[in-house]
């Protein structure tokens, strides 16, 4: 048997890049399910086990004696033909699963660059893992590795910085232009998937001073039920109480015309209003425009944001790429030390052996009235001799465990001092 450990690590998986939606779904695990299989893994011989399952992706990181062993294991758990399965799978063992992993938990590989839910997502992956002692020391090792690759990206550079998302560029807008928003009266006109994200947004942000318009008020009501609903024919109404307004239906024609704008202004003694168009066609009137009180963005003012944010995502993606290859560097010097541990630690416990029962001879030549004291002083004298003459050894071959050759060293301590295991 080999002094380092003989299952390697391997990563298993599928995405946005490799499978269709369908697919995704078919894989993907609910909380019984993940619960389930993270129990099971030792049956299948993967003897640790973190399984990353989101919209996007479905990654399984498992350390097992080959990658089939895996595959096989993910078809029985979804019942699932492994043959159906295997056009869609990619595989990485040992360091690329390594770096593939921190560049997931760094953004770089998400369908938006640098999204920063799955950073998220890789930590609770492995917090989950770990609650169910699916977890040990390989895999430990490789994900504190991705998840603080993931936290230098995004503190260290600009990889999940601004907006690229139409909805979320909406929402830094009105921040920059309404500092004080959350005590502001916020307007979203329509109650489809633009306004949705928004309202995501809002709620994400802590803001709850919020009321909606909508054609179908039922449907408005169910969206937002702890705020004020109106009608399309209240548009009025809602517009004179709001402070900043978001604007996404599926109207042909502008439903904020000039005039009624202008109406509205006249009552609200100078209170600004902005406006945020993310409709197309656009909801309000260009005119608007140009009334005092008024600031109108509409969504290539957005996009103009977005392409500016993505721009510089994409410029942070070499020094996102430094970051990892200095702490894989890191992790292999860790992976390269921890493969001697299990020899040190023998070599220790063989030695302890050997002192106790030495000790134990020594003692039994003393007289039988000898004090504790003198016992601890034997007792004392033997540790430390044990520990001065182990340390050289032991540094040593850490040394050379780091400079690759710790295979051959850590075999013949082995052999000379007849380490098991």
């Amino acid at each position: 048997m080999s002094y380092s450990n003989s299952q390697h690590v391997h990563c298993l998986g599928l995405s946005h890049h490799t499978a269709p939606v369908a697919m995704r779904e078919r894989l993907s695990f609910t909380a019984d399910a993940l619960e389930q299989a993270l129990f099971r893994a030792p049956e299948f011989g993967l003897r640790e086990l973190v399984i990353l399952s989101t919209c996007n992706r479905l990654e399984l990181y498992a350390c097992s004696d080959n990658h089939f062993l895996v595959r096989d294991f993910l078809a029985l758990i979804h019942n699932v033909c492994a043959n159906r399965m295997e056009p869609h799978l990619y595989h990485y063992e040992g360091t690329a699963a390594a770096e593939h992993l921190c560049r997931v938990a760094a953004g770089l590989d998400s369908m938006v660059l640098g999204e920063p839910q799955i950073l998220g997502q890789v930590t609770g992956s492995f917090e989950t893992a770990t609650a169910y002692k699916a977890v040990g020391p390989q895999l430990t090792r490789l994900f504190r590795t991705a998840i603080r690759v993931g936290k230098r990206a995004r503190t260290e550079t600009d990889i999940s910085r601004n907006a690229v998302s139409i909805s979320t560029a909406a929402i830094q807008l009105a921040h920059s232009r309404v500092p004080d928003l959350p005590d502001k009266e916020i307007l979203l006109v329509g109650a489809g998937e633009m306004s949705q994200l928004a309202l995501k947004h809002l709620h994400s942000r802590g803001i709850s001073r919020l009321s909606m318009v909508n054609r179908n008020k039922e449907r408005a009501e169910h969206l937002l039920p702890h705020g004020r609903v109106y009608g399309l024919d209240e548009l009025a109404i809602a517009l004179h109480e709001a402070d900043v307004v978001f604007t996404a239906t599926s109207a042909s024609q502008p439903l904020i015309e000039a005039r009624l704008v202008q109406a509205i202004l006249e009552q609200r003694q100078g209170r600004p209003l902005v406006l945020i168009d993310l409709a197309v066609p656009r909801d309000v009137a260009p005119a608007v425009a140009h009334l005092r009180h008024v600031q109108l963005y509409d969504v290539d003012d957005l996009q103009s944001q977005v392409d500016e944010a993505l721009w510089q995502r994409e410029r942070a993606i070499p020094q996102v790429e430094k970051i990892i290859t200095a702490e894989l560097a890191r992790y292999r010097q860790q992976q390269k030390e921890a493969a001697v541990t299990p020899i040190i630690s023998g070599l220790h416990q063989r030695a302890e052996e050997i002192r106790q029962r030495e000790l134990e001879r020594a003692l039994r030549f003393l007289p039988d009235d000898v004090d504790d004291k003198t016992r601890a002083q034997f007792e004392y004298f033997s540790q430390s001799l044990i520990k001065k003459l182990l340390h050289e050894p032991t540094a040593r071959l850490r040394k050379e465990a780091a400079n690759d050759h710790g295979q051959q060293y850590a075999e013949s301590m082995r052999f000379l001092f007849d380490i098991q295991g």
